[in-house]
């Protein structure tokens, strides 16, 4: 019930209309919610719907498109927007939702890049000559980076300080689309400049007036002061 329930939600949405569109029963077989139109709202339904197959992405249109297609490839099945008119014996399809049928992305890699995350150490250390840095990122994820107990020591001065990490990983993309971070070679780190923002404004004001005036990024070059870059 609660899965019917998202996809009415989701019909809902893609039909607009609230105080026009009505639930009107779920027929037998595959799941087939129905929905009635009423007169008044039948013209700008039917304008919507037949925009979204051509909506651009990053459009509310093509949003609620792929959050149902999404719901249909979760549940191995394909969906269809149908359209009954008054007097007609047959539906004809609006909207086609493949589903389960959308071709799946090819598995890429594995391969190294250079890589830059922004995040917390939460722990640094180990037993032998290579050390790991746990890292927990701006959006939540827990990554581990792998370094000499040399640069996880100095890195451990800094724990729950929010850090620039550098250095390589090793990348797969599976067969979801989806990117997988295989390891991390943590080579370098950017850590908190002891000097305080007021330095910073100090160095800049040194520039004197014409080179402010000719600065592309005066914000970023407060930022670039207020760092130190300990490479390994």
């Amino acid at each position: 019930m609660a899965r019917l329930v998202e996809y009415m939600a989701k019909l809902a949405a893609l039909l607009a209309q609230p105080a026009y569109v009505h639930f009107e029963r779920v027929d037998p077989g595959s799941v087939e919610l129905v929905a009635r139109v009423d007169p008044p709202a039948i013209p700008k339904v039917a304008d919507r719907v037949n925009q979204v197959e051509l909506a651009e992405e990053g459009t509310e249109l093509r949003k609620i498109y792929s959050e149902i297609d999404n719901l249909a490839a979760e549940d191995n099945a394909v969906a269809r927007l149908t359209r009954l008119q008054a007097g007609a014996k047959l539906k004809a399809q609006v909207i086609y939702f493949p589903g389960r049928e959308r071709p799946k992305p090819e598995k890429i890699g594995p391969f190294n890049q250079p890589a830059v995350f922004d995040g917390r150490a939460m722990r640094a250390g180990g037993t032998d000559e290579t050390a790991n840095v746990l890292i927990k990122l701006d959006d939540g994820r827990i990554i581990s980076g792998e370094c000499s107990q040399e640069r996880a020591a100095e890195i451990g001065k800094y724990l729950y300080q929010m850090l620039r990490f550098q250095g390589e990983a090793r990348w797969v993309r599976n067969e979801g689309g989806e990117w997988d971070l295989l390891k991390f070679r943590l080579k370098s780190f950017l850590k908190p400049a002891s000097d305080s923002l007021a330095d910073g404004l100090a160095k800049l004001h040194a520039l004197g007036e014409s080179e402010w005036d000719r600065l592309d990024d005066p914000i970023g070059v407060i930022r670039e002061s207020r760092v130190e870059r300990d490479e390994e």
